[in-house]
């Protein structure tokens, strides 16, 4: 080898060598090896070599040299296409061989080969070999870091510029902001919507954009106390002083410690989708006022007509002097004056919000009470009244609003019973109770009338909707269920045609005890 090309090293006065040493014009040099003695250590250095790792050491094995042919590196050397021989001697014939490895142990092989390598040969025996070994295992891990490392600068590198083309293409607004709420940053988006470019708004406190920067100051601080805040509802200033709506998130933006660096907002203009959203209420609200109207007129138009058949039989029998006649009209005015009071009291129902006045009652006396406003007319006509209830019962709740409820649902029982035409021995009949279930006052009304079918029932509750025809408003049933529904109840229905319907209100159990109710007056 070219001793000349490397320095000698001369140790410094206190016996150091220099840290940095120059390698030679020999390091560049492709090493050709022959490998004496063909055994496992021959198999294992083989692999170890033609490892695509250590390709940049330009390491080449020209051939291996042992007298046992089936010898494990002899074997896998061939497999390779690497020369192979029983005499090592012949080794030295390979074209361009300048390092010979030796890996018997044998002191004689190598004192032999010692003798008869040429002299441009270098070698080394098997305690060298294992240095090689050592350190070709060395480099191979170094390559395989560098190519992990690189690997994951590459996967770091697309990951970056995946998020950077995020943050540059998307429509939303990403703005970071540092610990004195100056801007840092600035996205594509927010130009979009603000108008502003980046160099405008770099540096400046992000209140200056604020239609009420006070309000950014109060956000600023609930997100240092909470760690976020998610849609918020703000409006900004473009750059041509219009205002922008935004739905804001903002959180605290942390480096890799956790340590606090400012925070990171990400807007989505709401502008126009407000407009539509507010557009869209002043529109169903004015439906809902035409829909109310046309069935307030309706309601009013058929208690009118009645109540001028009424009037046109009073005053028919006043001129005729028939009093029998103007008795007849004059109870047509009478019930037509009581169905236009009862649909003024539901509309105010209805239409007012109302929180129930609870107080200490007693179910099955509400039930009793209510039952006879309704079964001495019914009992007229044969309709029969069942009451049952647990007897002094008393709970929280709110007896004028109830009486309406249970009214609405017994004057239906009766309405139905009359619609249908029984056969004996079944007689028309209304059953009403009252009673405590898992934690629940039920009340039940139930009666064998006319029923009704699944059209009828999908739209019971609509408000104006009636199978009573002039007879009916078509609020009852969406009052009594508003009532329920203030009472934090729940009102079902089931029915079947022809064999009658059975409505039950559930309310929470609300037992009295005077010494909440005291508390809660106080």
């Amino acid at each position: 080898m070219n001793q000349a090309a490397s320095p000698i090293l001369t140790p410094a006065d206190d016996g150091s060598f220099p840290l940095l040493i120059r390698r030679g014009t020999q390091s560049r040099v492709p090493l050709k090896v022959a490998i004496i003695g063909g055994g496992q250590a021959c198999n294992d250095l083989l692999t170890l070599m033609m490892d695509e790792r250590l390709g940049p050491l330009h390491i080449e094995i020209l051939g291996v040299a042992d007298p046992n042919p089936a010898a494990l590196g002899m074997d896998h050397a061939r497999r390779l296409g690497i020369f192979t021989t029983p005499d090592f001697l012949r080794l030295y014939d390979l074209p361009g061989l300048n390092l010979v490895i030796e890996l018997t142990g044998s002191t004689q092989v190598r004192e032999k080969m010692i003798r008869t390598k040429p002299i441009e040969i270098s070698s080394i025996d098997h305690r060298g070999a294992r240095l090689l070994w050592d350190l070709l295992q060395i480099e191979a891990e170094k390559q395989q870091l560098q190519r992990e490392e690189l690997l994951l600068e590459d996967e770091v590198r697309r990951h970056k510029e995946y998020l950077e083309n995020i943050v540059s293409h998307t429509s939303d607004m990403i703005i970071t902001t540092d610990l004195t709420g100056r801007i840092v940053t600035f996205n594509p988006g927010g130009e979009r919507m603000l108008g502003y470019t980046e160099a405008d708004l770099l540096g400046r406190d992000i209140g200056e954009i604020w239609e009420d920067p006070a309000s950014r100051k109060k956000l600023g601080e609930a997100v240092r106390a909470r760690g976020a805040v998610n849609n918020y509802q703000a409006r900004l200033l473009s750059k041509d002083g219009q205002v922008i709506e935004i739905s804001l998130s903002l959180a605290l933006l942390r480096d890799r410690n956790g340590k606090v660096l400012g925070t990171v907002g990400i807007s989505k203009d709401v502008t126009e989708e407000n407009r539509l959203r507010l557009k869209l209420i002043e529109n169903e609200r004015l439906a809902a006022i035409g829909q109310t109207v046309a069935g307030l007129a309706h309601c009013l138009k058929n208690i009118l007509n009645i109540l001028k058949g009424g009037a046109y039989l009073v005053n028919s029998g006043l001129k005729r002097e028939d009093w029998g006649t103007v008795t007849e009209g004059w109870q047509i005015v009478q019930k037509s004056m009581e169905r236009i009071n009862n649909f003024s009291l539901d509309m105010l129902s209805y239409c007012r919000e109302r929180t129930p006045e609870l107080v200490p009652t007693d179910p099955l006396q509400l039930l009793r009470d209510t039952a006879g406003l309704v079964s001495r007319t019914a009992s007229a006509e044969g309709i029969v009244f069942h009451i049952e209830g647990e007897e002094g019962l008393t709970l929280l709740l709110d007896p004028t609003a109830m009486t309406r409820a249970l009214l609405n649902l017994m004057l239906n029982a009766v309405d139905a019973c009359r619609e249908k035409r029984y056969r004996p021995p079944e007689i028309p009949q209304v059953d009403v109770s009252t009673r405590r279930e898992g934690g629940q006052l039920i009340f039940l009304v139930q009666d064998n009338g006319s029923g009704m079918d699944q059209t009828v029932l999908d739209q019971l509750f609509t408000r104006f909707f009636s199978t009573k025809e002039s007879r009916g408003t078509g609020l009852g049933l969406p009052v009594t269920q508003k009532i329920v529904d203030e009472h934090g109840g729940q009102l079902t229905v089931e029915s079947r045609p022809g064999q009658g319907s059975t409505f039950r209100i559930r309310l929470p159990l609300r037992l009295d005890q005077p010494d909440i109710r005291e508390t809660s007056k106080q």
